[in-house]
């Protein structure tokens, strides 16, 4: 039975490490997309378009 709880912990906290991760990363590029066009360029982002769908 606590091999089974380890497992659930285990799963749950890869679970919310990925989503952790997934929300500092749409932060980071809302950042990014507000800069100004000519600063963007500058660092080599690319320039806000249409917004990619993941499957």
């Amino acid at each position: 039975m606590t091999a089974i709880r380890h497992s659930l912990a285990r799963t749950l906290g890869r679970w919310a490490s990925s989503l952790q991760q997934r929300r500092r990363r749409k932060l980071a590029e809302r950042i990014m997309n507000d800069l100004p066009q000519e600063l963007q360029r500058d660092i080599g982002w690319a320039p806000a378009g249409p917004r990619r769908r993941r499957l």
